[in-house]
Order: C-alpha cells, then structure tokens, then sequence
C-alpha cells in the first residue's frame, strides 16, 4: 500500500499515540456506508388499498423526534388532541405512489401529505390530517408509526428517550 492509497486518522493524535493507517477504499466504503444510513426508507403498501405505497425517511437520531414530544406534552397540558403517530408520520413522509407511479408535480419534484395539492386531494387542512384521512384509521396510522420507529430502531414512541439539557443523566 502506497501512502497515497492511505488515509492517517493518527495526524491529530500526541506523539505518544498512534493509530494505523486506514486504507482509502476500506475510508470510502465507510463513509458510503455512513451516507446510505442517512438515506434509509421505509415503504408501506397501504393496507386498504395495495395500489398505493408510501415512502418515509427513517429518523436519524434523537434529536429529529424532540419537536413531537415537545408539541404532545404542550398539547396535554392544554388538554388538546395531537396525534404524534400522525405528526411523525408526516415529517418522514418522502412520497406517495400509485401503481408504481410517484406522484409529483410538473417540475418532477416528488409530492408528500406535506404539499397542499396532495392535502387538497386528501382534503385535509394539515400533513397530520392527511396522513390520517389517507390511511383512514388511527390504529393504521400507530402501527405504521410504530414500524418506521422500530425499524430506525426505537422501538416503539414510547421507547425513544429524548435527552434533556436540564438533566445531565438523560440518554444520549
């Protein structure tokens, strides 16, 4: 291996440390590998209508699901519905298909229950609204939340811990 076939993590390190160099394809793969994690979906056929298959971005961290729970405990406080399963749902959403078909407008820009001409297709005033009007069911709508959860591996809502900054102990 030439040393322009290598990469030295070891640059930063005090002399009394040393790290082996790390091949450049073996670094390219890594970082491929890293990059395609990011990219991750999800895809569900609809479980009323097979014609339709709904494509979501995993949630990479954490920190991507703090804004719900924050939104869920304040609804609660004011005693008001929010569906967190609807929410998330609607934030991962990266398209809709028919048949095979990817919904998207003139330009080629794929459409989500985020843009209003599918909220306007689904009637429904917000993404949360159309996730649930499309899926017709809020049971439907937990266990595809429940799934994306698992899969990016949280397991279930009521798994993924958020840290807290007032709290030095919380996860993460």
């Amino acid at each position: 291996m030439s040393m322009s076939d290598s990469v030295d993590f070891a640059s930063g390190l005090d002399d009394e440390e040393s790290a082996a160099p790390v091949s450049r394809s073996l670094a390219d793969r890594i970082t491929a590998q890293l990059a395609a994690r990011k990219r991750r979906v999800l895809v569900f056929t609809h479980p009323d209508c097979p014609e339709w298959t709904v494509t979501y971005r995993l949630p990479l961290d954490r920190s991507e699901l703090a804004p719900f729970f924050d939104r869920a405990a304040k609804a609660e406080k004011r005693k008001q519905k929010y569906s967190f399963d609807a929410a998330v749902l609607a934030m991962f959403n990266v398209s809709l298909a028919n048949m095979g078909e990817e919904l998207a407008d003139s330009a080629g820009t794929l459409l989500t229950v985020r843009d209003k001409a599918v909220m306007g297709l689904l009637d429904a005033l917000s993404p949360s609204e159309a996730i649930r009007t499309m899926y017709g069911s809020d049971g439907i709508v937990a266990a595809v939340a429940e799934k994306l959860l698992s899969e990016a591996g949280y397991g279930t809502g009521d798994d993924v811990m958020v840290d807290d900054a007032e709290d030095p102990t919380s996860a993460g």
